[in-house]
């Protein structure tokens, strides 16, 4: 079997073997060198798909539905294998509450997504001490109100 390879297809990671030129796309369990690994049904990313960093750690672990969209939960690693971030996705958009973490496990951001994958609002904390830094609320897709904490 010829090497797997993957490109960017509009919004789509397709996995493939051949040349760019002459693609064929890949059905089948996919091991991609130093990138990832799961399920391709005509080069389309399905199911669960692991990642990883180079020392072999998971980096990431996502759910893609039969369009090879991200559907379902996903998450990723710090090198350390702290949580770096926890969030769910509904036919490749944002759909529920996405957290961000710093490589101590502290909170980093919260942010808030309606169902249609729009941003309705957003936390930032500074490292380590939890502080909230920044509040913004959207509405219409630009930010309504908005607070900002300084540290003294």
């Amino acid at each position: 079997m010829s090497k797997l390879k993957w490109t960017i297809k509009g919004q789509l990671e397709v996995v493939y073997t051949g040349t760019l030129k002459n693609m064929e796309r890949y059905t089948g369990w996919a091991v991609l060198d130093d990138y990832g690994q799961g399920e391709c049904v005509e080069g389309v990313k399905v199911g669960q798909w692991e990642y990883f960093h180079q020392d072999g750690k998971p980096m990431m672990i996502e759910e893609y539905n039969d369009k090879g969209q991200k559907h379902g939960p996903s998450q990723a690693f710090h090198n350390n294998g702290q949580l770096e971030r926890d969030c769910y996705y509904e036919n490749g958009k944002n759909s529920r509450d996405s957290l961000h973490y710093w490589e101590d496990g502290s909170l980093k951001s919260h942010i808030r997504y309606s169902p249609e994958g729009l941003i309705l609002e957003s936390k930032t904390y500074y490292p380590t001490t939890g502080v909230l830094r920044d509040h913004q609320i959207m509405e219409r897709r630009k930010v309504d109100r908005r607070w900002k904490t300084r540290l003294l």
